[in-house]
C-alpha cells in the first residue's frame, strides 16, 4: 500500500514598519500588512506489506478434526517504519522600499497582494496634516519566498506624476527604520535665480522589471508641498541640492527661490516660515 500525504504550513509575514525620514518630530508609521505563504512541504511514505518468505507447510491442524491441507499461498505480512521526506524550505526575500507621493487618491490604495508578492504602505509623515499624511507614502515590496520576483509595478497603476515622485530607498532603510532618517536644510538662493525648467511628461506603458521613472526630465510637480510651517519634500534625484520657487505669505507677495540640501533618493520635512502653503514645483541642481 502506498499513501502520500502533503502538509502545507502557512506563515504570516507582516512587513515591518519603517520610520519617517524627516527632520520633523519623529512619526510612527502604521504599516498596512498583508500575508505571504511560505510553503514547507513534507511527504510521508508508508511502504506496502512485504512477503516474509514463510508459507504454510500443509501440516494438518491437530486440534481439530479437519485434516485438509491449508492454502499454500498464505503470506505473513509486516509493515515498515514511516519515512519522512522534509521537502524544501523556502528562503524569505529581502524587502524593497520606495517613497512615493500619490495624486488624487491615498496611500492605502497601493496596498495589495499580487501573484508574485505583496505591496504594503505606511504614511511617511504620520503626524502631519491628513492631506500630507495620506499622500506621502512609504511603499514596500516583498516578493514571494523562493522566487523573490521584481516589484509588480503595473499592479499599482501609477500616473505620470506619481511615477516621477518615486525615490528608491536603500536596502538598509528597507530593513532598518533608523537607516531611513535624513537631515535637510533650506536657504534662500542668493545667487543667480534659475528658472524652473519645463518637465517632459514621458510615461512608459510597460515598466515592470525596473523602477518606473517614465523617462522624465526637468522637475517634479508632486514632490513638494508647504503646510503648517514645514516643506514636505521627496527628492527622487541623484542630486543632493533641490531648487524651488516659493511665494511669501501676507498681503504683499514676492517670489523667492530656495535651495534645499537633502540627500538624494530620500524624503524629509524641512522647517520653513513665512511662505504660502500649497504644492511647489521642484527641480535638481546639478
Amino acid at each position: 500500500m502506498h499513501r502520500s500525504v502533503r502538509v502545507i504550513l502557512s506563515l504570516s509575514v507582516a512587513v515591518a514598519s519603517f520610520a519617517a525620514c524627516s527632520g520633523a518630530p519623529e512619526p510612527q508609521e502604521q504599516l498596512g500588512s498583508s500575508e505571504q505563504e511560505l510553503a514547507i512541504s513534507g511527504t510521508y511514505y508508508e511502504k506496502p506489506a512485504v512477503d516474509s518468505g514463510t508459507t504454510d507447510t500443509k501440516t494438518a491442524d491437530t486440534k481439530t478434526t479437519d485434516t485438509a491441507s491449508t492454502d499454500t499461498s498464505v503470506v505473513k505480512s509486516t509493515n515498515t517504519t514511516t519515512v519522512l521526506d522534509p521537502g524544501t524550505v523556502l528562503t524569505p526575500c529581502a524587502p524593497q522600499r520606495y517613497d512615493v507621493t500619490v495624486v488624487g487618491r491615498t496611500c492605502w490604495a497601493l496596498a495589495q497582494k499580487t501573484s508574485t508578492g505583496v505591496w504594503s504602505v505606511a504614511p511617511i509623515f504620520n503626524d502631519a496634516p491628513a492631506e500630507i499624511r495620506d499622500t506621502h507614502c512609504a511603499l514596500t515590496w516583498l516578493g514571494n519566498a523562493g522566487t523573490c520576483a521584481s516589484p509588480s509595478w503595473t499592479a499599482l497603476g501609477l500616473s505620470c506624476q506619481e511615477k516621477h515622485s518615486i525615490a528608491i530607498r536603500s536596502a538598509a532603510c528597507a530593513t532598518n527604520p533608523a537607516a531611513c532618517e535624513t537631515t535637510a536644510t533650506s536657504t534662500v538662493n542668493t545667487g543667480s535665480a534659475v528658472q524652473a525648467p519645463m518637465a517632459e511628461w514621458k510615461c512608459a506603458e510597460d515598466y515592470d522589471g525596473g523602477v518606473p521613472r517614465g523617462g522624465y526630465s526637468g522637475g517634479c510637480d508632486s514632490c513638494g508641498v508647504i503646510s503648517g510651517g514645514y516643506l514636505y519634500l521627496t527628492n527622487p534625484y541623484s542630486s543632493s541640492t533641490i531648487l524651488t520657487n516659493v511665494t511669501t505669505a501676507g498681503g504683499f507677495t514676492t517670489t523667492t527661490q530656495l535651495a534645499v540640501t537633502v540627500p538624494s533618493e530620500s524624503t524629509a520635512a524641512i522647517p520653513v516660515s513665512g511662505y504660502a502653503s500649497g504644492p511647489i514645483y521642484i527641480w535638481p541642481k546639478y
